[in-house]
């Protein structure tokens, strides 16, 4: 009996102990490790995004000063076609590095599925973007699709 009591005493002192003087110098040091990784992680992410939209920045703007200065109908549709695809690659891009980003601080049960299909194109026409969607035959089983 005065065994358990000494042990009940001691844990009991131990988890006082660790409230009261906080976590100790080997658990401050990993989670200041872990804090960097995800600090190294996120600068590498934005790095690679800053080059990303600077490479597709630069390709547009020289397709268009060569295009004006060309004065060639076709060319200047080329140019235009370039900068058209240079600019969805460069969105692709940065939606997916933000995807990313997000995915550490949005819960899943927050993330949209395949239910959120409608308002989320909805939500992109009401920002003036033409949206040309065609809904495929729901499959049960597939997150988000009605039974039915």
């Amino acid at each position: 009996m005065l065994h358990g009591a000494v042990a009940g005493l001691g844990a009991l002192a131990t988890a006082t102990a660790h409230r009261l003087l906080g976590p100790s110098a080997a658990e401050r040091l990993a989670a200041l490790e872990e804090r960097t990784e995800r600090l190294l992680e996120r600068t590498r992410i934005a790095r690679e995004l800053h080059d990303s939209i600077g490479h597709a920045l630069t390709v547009a703007v020289v397709q268009a000063g060569a295009a004006r200065a060309a004065g060639d109908p076709d060319f200047t549709d080329r140019a235009l076609e370039a900068i058209e695809e240079t600019g969805r690659t460069a969105l692709e891009d940065l939606e997916r590095v933000l995807g990313v980003l997000r995915e550490g601080d949005r819960p899943a049960s927050s993330r949209p599925t395949l239910a959120d299909a409608d308002r989320l194109l909805e939500s992109a026409r009401a920002s003036g973007a033409t949206i040309d969607a065609r809904r495929a035959a729901r499959r049960p089983g597939v997150d988000g699709a009605r039974r039915g």
